[in-house]
């Protein structure tokens, strides 16, 4: 083995046994670097781990959001949209779910979105008429809008609303006499905008 390269403890020098297959390298390096190859993925895969369930609060969908969004299937009529304060609820959960494509072709649709207004702050009831306004631009004849507590994590983990936002905007929305509660499933409120 070249002088100067330390093996890890544990791992016995290997006999000079000559140059390797392509005849570059010693036998020993390969074995250090295949060494170093296998710490590095092992080492790759844990934090990819730590990474992926950093996101568990927006990946987590809970029963009462299905059993909500079931219930607009099921209960508005045809043409209608489901607004969403932010693109995180599930939907198209029934058979029926193509009934309710908005104008453009996508099923519901949300209010904090790349390049709108309300992105990036806390949200007051200065921010209700620009609200209604995005809701009622979608151009259905029912409008609808589901409150979740998923849409807040998702909010919060992606820097669309600050920490709380969305749970006040959305005392604010189920308070303003433009909309009406029609379905409450657990913590999640489905309103109609009129």
């Amino acid at each position: 083995m070249p002088a100067g390269i330390p093996l890890p403890a544990g791992i016995e020098q290997l006999p000079d046994l000559g140059p390797d297959v392509v005849g570059t390298r010693p036998r020993q390096v390969w074995a250090i670097m295949v060494w170093f190859s296998v710490v590095l993925m092992l080492g790759l895969t844990v934090l990819f781990v730590f990474a992926h369930y950093g996101l568990e609060r927006i990946n987590h969908v809970t029963p009462d959001e299905v059993a909500a969004s079931t219930w607009f299937e099921e209960h508005a009529p045809p043409g209608s949209v489901l607004g969403l304060v932010v693109g995180n609820f599930p939907v198209e959960v029934t058979a029926d779910y193509d009934k309710f494509r908005s104008p453009w072709g996508t099923w519901g649709a949300a209010m904090l979105t790349e390049g709108s207004p309300l992105v990036g702050r806390d949200l007051t009831a200065d921010d209700l008429p620009e609200a209604f306004a995005i809701l009622r631009s979608y151009g259905a004849p029912h409008i609808y809008l589901v409150l979740s507590p998923g849409q807040a994590a998702y909010a919060e983990a992606f820097g669309l609303a600050p920490v709380g936002a969305v749970e006040r905007f959305g005392d604010l929305l189920e308070a303003a006499p433009e909309t009406t509660v029609v379905h409450r499933e657990g913590d999640v409120t489905i309103l109609e905008v009129s």
